[in-house]
C-alpha cells in the first residue's frame, strides 16, 4: 500500500487570461479548480495508473472538505486529519507570463502531528496482501514548522520497519536522511540549495546524488526538468534518463508524477532502472498535457521511448 502524506494541501484555482494587468480588472477566459498538493498529486497519478493508495495529511475548513470530496469522487481512499483553519488556495494565472499566488494555510499543532502519525503507524510495514508499505512524504512543511519536529516520527517509522520516501529539500531533507529513506527526489534547484553546489551537467547531478546517498538515502532521484532525471543507486554509478521530446503545456505536478511513476514501478516488482524510466515517462506525460498524466498518455511515451518496459 502507498500512503501519500501532504502536510499543506491546496485548492489549485487556475485561470487563463489573454493578458494580466496589475491594478486592473482581469477577466478569465477559462478556469479550473483542482485538488492540489504534492502528495495528493502522487495519489491522483497512481489512481490514473490503476494503483491504490491512501491520501492523508491535514485538511481544514470548506476548502479542505472540497479536496476530500473530489478525491473520493475519483475513487481515491482518504484518511486525513481535520484541523482548525482553512486549507490554502493557490492561484495559477496563465497568460503570456505565468503568475502564481500561493496561500499560507493553517499550521498544525503537536497534537495534530501525533494524530496524523498515529494513522500512518497503524498501517504497519505491510498491507493485507503482504506487500511492503511505502509512505510518501511529498509536501512543503506548513508555516514555520521546524523540520527537527519530525525526528521522533521518522525514528518510529524505522522501528516499525516502514519504508518511506521524501520529496523535501534543505533542512527537512537533511533531517530525513538520518533515517535511511528508501528514496529521495530533490530537483536541480533543491539539491543545489541543500548541498550548496551547482548542477550544470548530468555528472554534477550524479555527484550530488551520491553525496545524498552517503548521507543516508538508499536511492536518489535528481529531477532535471527538460533534461530528464538521474538515479543514483547501488555502486554502479548514475543512471541517466533524458526527457522524451514533446510540447510542454503545463509543468505543474510533473515532479509529483515522476515520483508516482517510480513508486508504481517498485510496487509492481520492477527494478529501479525500469522504474526510473517509468518515472520519467509519467513526469513527461504530465508536462505534455493540461492535467496530470493519464495511463494512456504514459503508455504512448513508454511504447515510443522504452519499448522493453510494460505498464
Amino acid at each position: 500500500m502507498i500512503i501519500t502524506v501532504t502536510f499543506s494541501p491546496a485548492v489549485d484555482y487556475i485561470v487563463d487570461l489573454d493578458a494580466f494587468s496589475v491594478g486592473e480588472i482581469n477577466r478569465a477566459k477559462t478556469e479550473k479548480i483542482l485538488p492540489g498538493g504534492k502528495g495528493i498529486n502522487v495519489s491522483r497519478v497512481l489512481n490514473n495508473l490503476g494503483m491504490r493508495s491512501v491520501a492523508t495529511g491535514f485538511l481544514a475548513g470548506f476548502t479542505g472538505q472540497y479536496i476530500e470530496d473530489k478525491l473520493t469522487e475519483e475513487g481515491i481512499r482518504t484518511d486525513f486529519v481535520h484541523i482548525s483553519g482553512t486549507t490554502r488556495v493557490n492561484w495559477k494565472i496563465k497568460s503570456p507570463t505565468e503568475t502564481a499566488i500561493n496561500g499560507i494555510g493553517p499550521i498544525p499543532t503537536k497534537e495534530d502531528l501525533d494524530k496524523l502519525f498515529a494513522k500512518i503507524f497503524a498501517y504497519g510495514s505491510r498491507d493485507e496482501d503482504g506487500k511492503q508499505n511505502l509512505v510518501c512524504f511529498c509536501s512543503k512543511l506548513p508555516g514555520q514548522m521546524d523540520p527537527s519536529a519530525l525526528d521522533p516520527y521518522f525514528k518510529r517509522l524505522n522501528e516499525l520497519g516502514i519504508d518511506f520516501m521524501v520529496d523535501y529539500y534543505g533542512e527537512a531533507l537533511l533531517t530525513a536522511l538520518k533515517y535511511r529513506p528508501f528514496f529521495v527526489k530533490p530537483n536541480k534547484e533543491e539539491i543545489e540549495e541543500t548541498l550548496n553546489v551547482k548542477i550544470e551537467s548530468y555528472d554534477d547531478a550524479i555527484r550530488a546524488g551520491e553525496t545524498l546517498k552517503r548521507m543516508g538515502a538508499k536511492n536518489v532521484i535528481v529531477s532535471l526538468g527538460s533534461k530528464g532525471a538521474v538515479l543514483c543507486c547501488g555502486d554502479d554509478g548514475g543512471d541517466i534518463v533524458p526527457c522524451p521530446e514533446g510540447k510542454v503545456i503545463n509543468t505543474v505536478g510533473s515532479g509529483d508524477s515522476l515520483v508516482a511513476g517510480f513508486v508504481y514501478g517498485i510496487q509492481e516488482g520492477k527494478n529501479v532502472h525500469d522504474s526510473i524510466r517509468l518515472a520519467v515517462a509519467c513526469g513527461s506525460a504530465s508536462a505534455f498535457s493540461e492535467d496530470l498524466a493519464t495511463k494512456e498518455e504514459v503508455v504512448q511515451i513508454i511504447q515510443r521511448e522504452f519499448p522493453k518496459i510494460s505498464l
